[in-house]
């Protein structure tokens, strides 16, 4: 069957997607996110090695007696950043001592559930005004389309699958977490936030295809602008999507453990962002157009 005549077919399409949605909900309310020192409070210590830095797994070893959370991540070619869940000078003289004397302190800070709090309100803050910055840019461009349907429909659909990729993604690091051990970081956040913005972009590039069929005039039926949309844009997003993703790809594989979890992040994300901006944005599009 020709890719293109799913689109008769708006409720399936969207019925799909719902699932993998329901599913990835599921596991986030059940599982949960595993979070970082970052947003629970903790140590972080930076040392320097003097000579030959051991491995990622014989530190693990030498700081298996701090018991809770330890987190160590590689930095330049000598270095390496600590983080533990417990607080307090007794916890960097113990930690240092553990290490040995080849390791040369060099950044100790502390971090409290209160900035955890902080950082938390702060990533929830900046999604919302994004989200609403967002809503109001999709409908002042589209405002031309109102004959078809309304400016606040692109909007709406936007968000459907922005939110579509958001708790996929949600529901992916919950498992991920659970059985890999990937923590919420900062990075993550920064990686969430860029899955974000991208999700957003490839769908707009798809809106903005379907605007300049309508503004053609050309007396088609919505159905046949939405699909010679698709057909237009399918390549160009596939095309993008590939090349970034062989670059994060390569980035996981290559970079360290310490941008792995990023890496992987931005490879689901994108992918389902992609997915979502080519198939569920148009569907949904086609169905409020049909109960118009």
């Amino acid at each position: 069957m020709n890719m293109e005549k799913i689109f008769f077919y708006p409720r399936a399409i969207i019925a799909v997607f719902g699932v993998v949605v329901a599913l990835a909900l599921f596991a986030f309310m059940f599982v949960g996110l595993s979070p970082g020192i970052e947003f629970t409070g903790g140590s972080i210590l930076e040392v320097q090695y003097k000579e030959n830095r051991p491995s990622l797994s014989e530190v693990r070893s030498q700081l298996a007696e701090l018991g809770g959370e330890v987190m160590v991540q590689e930095v330049g070619e000598d270095g390496l950043v600590i983080r533990t869940t417990a607080l307090g000078e007794e916890t960097r003289e113990r930690t240092l001592t553990l290490l040995g004397e080849e390791a040369q302190e060099m950044r100790f800070e502390s971090i409290g559930p209160v900035i955890g709090q902080e950082l938390r309100g702060q990533a929830l803050q900046i999604s919302i005004l994004a989200i609403l910055t967002i809503f109001l840019y999709i409908a002042f461009a589209f405002r031309h389309t109102s004959s078809v349907l309304m400016p606040w429909h692109y909007s709406g659909v936007s968000l459907i699958a922005l939110f579509h990729d958001m708790a996929v993604l949600l529901g992916f690091l919950s498992i991920a977490g659970l059985l890999w051990g990937v923590h919420v970081t900062v990075p993550i956040v920064v990686a969430f936030l860029i899955v974000f913005g991208y999700s957003i972009n490839n769908t707009v590039v798809v809106f903005d295809r379907v605007r300049e069929n309508i503004l053609r005039d050309r007396g088609d039926d919505f159905l046949s602008v939405v699909t010679a949309s698709f057909r237009q844009t399918l390549s160009r997003s596939i095309n993008t999507s590939l090349t970034t993703l062989i670059v994060l790809v390569t980035i996981f594989l290559f970079g360290g453990e310490t941008l792995a979890p990023f890496a992987l992040i931005l490879i689901v994300g994108i992918t389902v962002g992609t997915l979502s901006s080519l198939f569920l944005a148009p569907a949904a599009l086609l169905l409020f157009y049909n109960k118009k």
